[in-house]
């Protein structure tokens, strides 16, 4: 960063007493200092970037910005927000977080697609010279598996280049043309109709794996502290809408896959014309340098009118997220995404998303979601299996809901906890019906059934995308959500693939028990190793997965704070 940039950062702090005129006075002279070091054109940069660490570790430790956290806790008058302000604001930061989550629908819809559409495309009488094989009705069912990898691991790049907004945006059009391709697939040739609804797969899929991390971000980045963690589960609430919309349509539309997908291309496009005035984050336009348009962004994300000019609460928080950014420019500017790979407060929490999706995937919770209808017979469920998906559809979204209460009161641990151990409990419970053929309880597997997707969806489901947006410090924020999803999906497709060849080779006794004992090992790894997040700043999460040595000092600079 320019000599002049780093001086104009310690001027936004300043303040009128003769204490902080000494701190003033100290970083001016080591700029001048600074400016008369020769030193070659190639290492100009770096010299500059060792004076702005110089400089931020004496802001950090001066007595002006310590009054400053203080005023943006609202420990000082001025920064008393009336209730009505913080109304204005809690409504539009919700309002805008819903735009960007409903984004997430059309991955729901996609993930519970071909629980709807299998039995019609593989069923001759149905499809006659268009009829998938089971082979083929696999690769169908998986292929946007392949692709969710490619998603997650892009969606770090693409959000860093082109925004929160653009990226949003980025995911309809794409959501679109794979809607879109299904459902004008050929009616008369077999070739071309399997390439189609292949390619339309993968497309969904890559945006599967977009889509995981993008909203949730988004609305981390926009809201208060004390909602942050309700906003962020907008997308598990969104993917279980989709699921429950596309069991829906297959209910009644059983056999009109390309009218579902009509349908769903329609959704998309109104999720498209929503996002166009929705504003960028504040964290990003801040991090770019775009310091006019953070705090236009802010003012709206904080109930300010337009006649408003400078309001305390507002530019004090800007300029945290002004000194944040030079902080985070200097530490990429001194190392690749690689080195941040090596620092504990990034790969410590990526090793625990990482396990935590294992146990999302292989208890059992997104094969269940896939093939619905299937589990639901492989069961011995006493009821036609497109409604049995519906109410496992309903159960999840309804279990969504109840998260979004059940997490900010209890915390994450809590809730992964209770329904790991239920999903333990139901997963043997099915085994142990199938081991014994219980005869006299038919309702029982699907009570059991049903049991295991609401539990599910209450922690090991819907928590660890949002622990996503918390977990990593923001340097790493994108490069951490992007590489957890890219493990998820990574670990989705490996799940789906090993479910036929699962069925082929083991009865359902040893399925169930299987998901079974994952459930319980995710049981002992949230409880003996997991961070519990709730009530904890962005930087204190942060300070956890540090050296002891550095706990400290992170926890007291708390005008760090981008929450």
């Amino acid at each position: 960063m320019p000599l002049h940039k780093s001086i104009i950062l310690l001027k936004m702090t300043q303040d009128n007493d003769e204490e902080q005129s000494g701190v003033e006075q100290s970083l001016l002279n080591d700029a001048e200092t600074g400016q008369n070091i020769r030193v070659t054109q190639n290492k100009r940069e770096s010299a500059a970037g060792e004076l702005m660490d110089i400089i931020i570790k004496k802001v950090k430790s001066s007595e002006t910005l310590t009054k400053l956290d203080q005023k943006s806790q609202g420990q000082n008058p001025e920064f008393i927000i009336p209730k009505k302000i913080k109304r204005r604001a809690l409504i539009m930061q919700v309002f805008m977080a819903c735009l960007a989550t409903f984004t997430a629908l059309s991955s729901g819809m996609a993930l519970g697609f071909p629980a709807i559409t299998l039995q019609a495309l593989t069923n001759q009488t149905i499809s006659g010279p268009l009829t998938l094989n089971s082979d083929q009705g696999s690769w169908f069912a998986s292929i946007n598996t392949i692709a969710c990898p490619f998603g997650g691991l892009f969606s770090a790049y693409i959000l860093d280049k082109l925004g929160r907004k653009r990226t949003l945006i980025l995911i309809n059009f794409i959501s679109i043309i794979s809607w879109g391709i299904m459902a004008f697939a050929s009616k008369t040739d077999f070739t071309l109709m399997y390439t189609q609804l292949l390619v339309a797969r993968f497309l969904i899929g890559i945006n599967i794996g977009l889509t995981s991390a993008p909203p949730s971000i988004y609305s981390a980045e926009i809201s208060y502290p004390h909602i942050r963690g309700r906003l962020t589960l907008g997308t598990s609430f969104m993917i279980a809408l989709g699921i429950l919309w596309i069991y829906l349509f297959g209910y009644f539309f059983p056999e009109d896959w390309r009218l579902v997908s009509g349908i769903s291309a329609a959704v998309c496009v109104v999720s498209l014309i929503a996002l166009i005035p929705m504003p960028e984050t504040p964290v990003y336009l801040a991090s770019k340098g775009k310091d006019k348009k953070a705090e236009k962004s802010l003012k709206i994300f904080r109930g300010a009118r337009k006649h408003e000019t400078q309001r305390p609460d507002i530019m004090s928080e800007l300029e945290q997220l002004q000194i944040q950014a030079a902080s985070d420019k200097v530490k990429r500017d001194n190392g690749s995404s690689m080195e941040m790979l090596t620092h504990p407060e990034v790969y410590k929490p990526l090793l625990h998303m990482i396990a935590l999706f294992a146990v999302q995937q292989f208890s059992g919770i997104f094969v269940i979601i896939v093939y619905a209808a299937n589990f639901a017979e492989a069961s011995h469920v006493a009821i036609d299996s497109f409604l049995a998906a519906v109410l496992i559809g309903v159960a999840r979204v309804i279990a969504t809901i109840c998260i979004f209460f059940v997490m900010d009161k209890f915390g994450r641990k809590p809730p992964l906890l209770f329904s790991g151990i239920m999903m333990t409990i139901c997963m043997y419970g099915l085994s142990a019906y199938n081991y014994f053929e219980i005869s006299g309880v038919g309702w029982l597997p699907g009570l059991l059934l049903i049991l295991f997707i609401f539990t599910s969806t209450i922690g090991f489901l819907s928590v660890p995308f949002a622990m996503i947006a918390e977990v990593f410090p923001r340097k790493a924020r994108g490069l951490g959500a992007g590489l957890s999803i890219t493990a998820a999906y990574f670990l989705f497709f490996v799940a789906l693939k090993l479910y036929p060849t699962m069925v082929e080779y083991l009865d359902n006794v040893k399925i169930f028990g299987i998901y079974g004992t994952v459930s319980l090992i995710g049981v002992f790894f949230v409880h003996f190793i997991l961070i519990e997040t709730k009530g904890k700043t962005l930087e204190q999460i942060e300070a956890h997965f540090k050296n002891k040595n550095n706990v400290e000092s992170v926890e007291n600079d708390r005008v760090f704070q981008i929450s």
